[in-house]
Order: C-alpha cells, then structure tokens, then sequence
C-alpha cells in the first residue's frame, strides 16, 4: 500500500447504493479519493452494504485502504417497538419518529461480518419500519471489530444535545463508551446552517467533558460542489415531486439542500470549517483499519435440513415426493425414463456440489407459491432437469419435451483457464471431469489437463 502523508480520510461517503440519496459512483470516488492523495477512504451507504464488495475490489485495485461502513437507521428503543418516538421538538432529520442515524465502520474482517450481520437483522421483518433498523442492543451484540460514530446531524445524541438534554446525552456517551471504549467518536459534520454550528458547540464541549475523541467528516453525496443541481434532481425522484414543488424548509414536501458542501472536501477545505485536531483524528481512524474481502468462487450456499437428514438425503425425499406427485401416475415408459434421468442427474449435481444450491433454489420458489407469488413455468436450460421438474423449480417437463440436462449441467463440460507460473511462463489448463470408480461406486472427478499430462486430479 502506497504510503499517503495527507492528514485527512473522508470516513463518511454516499454512493449510488444509497438509491436515490448520492450521485456517486464507486469507482469515481475512490479516483477522486486518489486525486486528493488520501491514504484511505470510506464507503456509508444507508442502511446497507451491497456497494461494499465493489468499494474494497476498486480500492485494492488503486492502492488506496478500504474503509467499509454503513450509515445505519437506529430504533429509538427497540427494534421491534414500531411506534415513533421523537426525543423532542428539534428532531432535525428524523422527522417520522421511526429512526435516529449512526455511522458504524469495520476495523478487520470480524466487524466486516458483524456489519454484515447487522445489515441482514435490520432487513428482518420485525425490524423494518419505514427503514430497515436495527437498535443498539443489537449493535452491542456485534460490537467488537466496529467504531462507531455519533454524528451531530441526525443521531440520537444530536438530537439530545438540539433538546438541551444534557444528562439523557450524557447518558447515551457512557452507555456507548462502556461497550466500545476508545472506538467511539463524536462525529462532527461540516455545519451548514446556524443550527447545526450550535450542536457542534454542544458536542465539542460534551465530549471533551466526557473524555470522547471528537473526529471531522463531511456528509459526502456528490464529488464536485457544481453537481449539486444534479443531486436536486435526485432527491426529487426519490420523493416523487418535481424541482417546482416546494422544499422542507418552505414548508412543502420535496427534499431541499440550500447549500453545494455536500461534497468530497480536501485536507485545506476541510480546516476552513473544523479545527485541525478534529480533522487529523481522522488519521487515527483509518490506521485502526485493516479488512479483507476476498471473492470466493467455490463458495456454495447452504441450507437447514430437517433433523435425520443430510442435505442428499433430504433432495432425495423431495426428489421422491415430487415423483409421486408428478409421475405415479403415468406409463411405466415414462416412469423408467424418470428414474434413469433422476439417478444420472443426482449423480452429476453430487460431483458438482450442487445438492445445496439446488435445495436453497427449491425452498425459497416453493415458498413463493405457497404465497402466491407468480413463477415462470422455467427459464433457461434448467427445463432440462428431471430433478428441477420433481421438486418445482421448474414447470417444464424435460420428457415430454425431449430436453437435455446436459445444457444445464454436465460432468464432461470442462473449462479452459491459463495459469502463470512464477517464472512468468505461462500454460493453458483445461479443468474437467472424468467418471471412475472408486470405493465400489462410480464418481466424477476433477482434474487439470495440460496438454495430454493429468497435472492435478
């Protein structure tokens, strides 16, 4: 990694996962990043972390350090109260009662799975109002491997600090601080109005009183400040209003920003409107930093079976129902063709460690006609599975129709790949599979072919 000497990281950053919320797109903030001769930057979409693969890919890419985060909705209390609940009369953002805001990022690969835990919680049903949300005894729960940042904008301690609230402030720091010590931070965004400038002073004042690190961002939701009009248009959308309806702040519906400093400020625009200590802090924040996210492409999904049953067993009972359902009933010429199709099936997808896949498959369309959700009657080569037909993924009969499975799968479809080896030479390897016996019963095996020599098996 490229050794910055820039003071300043840009810990809170939008993108076009934020829908409808950023103009930003992953790949141009992390070479605006760049362009600043930032060391690292950061990713907070709201509410969710699906940009987070790409962000951590681009930055590794570019050399920069990837900071990967989520600008969570928080309950007010309990995640599963779904009554408002409003703290005050000065409530800033959170006009709907229903959640207060956090930024929370990931300091090594077992926050990295927490934020990703906590994103899934959020999105439960018992969870979601108006938002996806979750509450702070659940983020105590995933705590370690996390900083948290209470912000002076939208966070619930803003909003105490907006109310005058002084011990309930004080009572929210001791209870984040017991939980995340020193990886808790009062996170002061640039101030836009007289306002927020007075809850930053209260915060400033809070925290220094209370022994919290106050640290600088900017609530980053475009990169140049001439794209402000263009983020206008956005919001617009996203609250399905016009440029010519009314703002908030004229007492009308529209999302309005009187302002452009949403952007992504440099190291010297960022001291114009914070002390320099705050700004620096962000240093500190992003050298606790070190994730990894590495794609795996043998990774397979995996399901709950139901007690006594592995997961091939428990296709087989699935296979047999939907024969029973769909083929007992028919000639005997058919139901031999089912069972020879079945058995050649099952043996391909067990070599190809598909018996999970297929089972997650099945479950979730199955689950949706039971709910009446519409299904196809089966897109694709999958119209050529016997098996696909017997447990309802598709509704396409592969013998009535004289479909083949092997346009779906087969275990003769090898692919070609070229290994470079250390010296730099280079070969081209074909990876396929051949059937054998083995231990009394015939299996498919991998194996890599260079040329006519097995180089693996």
């Amino acid at each position: 990694m490229t050794t910055k000497n820039n003071n300043y990281v840009s810990l809170h950053n939008h993108s076009d996962h934020s829908v409808l919320d950023s103009t930003i797109l992953i790949k141009d903030l992390v070479n605006r990043a760049v362009e600043l001769d930032m060391k690292a930057v950061a990713l907070t979409d709201n509410g969710t972390g699906s940009g987070l693969y790409e962000f951590i890919t681009e930055c590794n890419k570019k050399g920069i350090k990837p900071i990967p985060g989520v600008e969570f909705y928080v309950a007010p209390y309990s995640a599963k109260d779904k009554n408002r609940h409003k703290f005050g009369d000065n409530i800033i953002d959170v006009e709907k009662g229903y959640y207060t805001r956090l930024t929370v990022l990931a300091y090594n690969n077992t926050g990295l799975k927490h934020l990703f835990e906590l994103i899934g919680e959020s999105y439960h049903i018992d969870n979601y109002c108006d938002k996806p949300r979750i509450d702070l005894e659940m983020l105590f729960k995933k705590h370690e491997g996390l900083i948290v940042l209470a912000n002076s904008v939208n966070s619930e301690l803003a909003i105490r600090a907006v109310n005058n609230q002084v011990e309930k402030a004080k009572e929210y720091v001791s209870r984040m601080k017991a939980v995340f010590k020193d990886n808790f931070y009062i996170e002061l965004i640039v101030y836009q109005d007289d306002k927020e400038k007075e809850t930053a002073k209260k915060l400033i004042k809070l925290g220094k009183s209370m022994d919290v690190e106050l640290v600088s961002t900017n609530d980053v939701h475009i990169l140049y400040p001439n794209e402000q009009n263009i983020y206008e248009y956005v919001l617009a959308i996203g609250s399905k209003t016009t440029l010519k309806d009314r703002g908030r702040s004229n007492g009308g519906f529209r999302p309005d920003v009187n302002h452009n400093q949403m952007y992504l400020k440099s190291y010297e625009e960022m001291i114009l409107k914070h002390p320099r200590e705050f700004v620096d802090k962000t240093n500190e924040i992003a050298d606790k930093v070190n994730v990894s996210l590495e794609y795996n492409s043998h990774l397979k999904p995996v399901i709950d079976v139901p007690e006594g049953y592995t997961a091939e067993s428990y296709l087989r009972k699935l296979i047999e129902d939907g024969f029973e359902r769909k083929r007992s009933n028919l000639s005997k010429e058919i139901q031999e063709e089912s069972r020879r199709r079945i058995e050649y099936e099952f043996e391909v997808l067990l070599s190809n460690d598909f018996i999970s896949y297929f089972l997650v498959v099945q479950d979730f369309i199955n689950w949706g006609k039971s709910q009446n959700i519409g299904f196809g009657v089966g897109r694709g080569s999958v119209g050529g599975s016997e098996i696909a037909f017997l447990t309802g993924i598709s509704n396409t009969d592969p013998i009535r129709y004289d479909l083949l499975f092997e346009r779906f799968l087969s275990p003769g479809r090898g692919s070609i790949c070229e290994i470079e080896y250390e010296d730099g030479t280079k070969e081209t390897i074909m990876i396929s599979e051949k059937k054998k016996m083995l231990d009394g019963t015939y299996k498919y095996i991998h194996q890599l072919e260079a040329g006519d020599e097995i180089v693996g098996e």
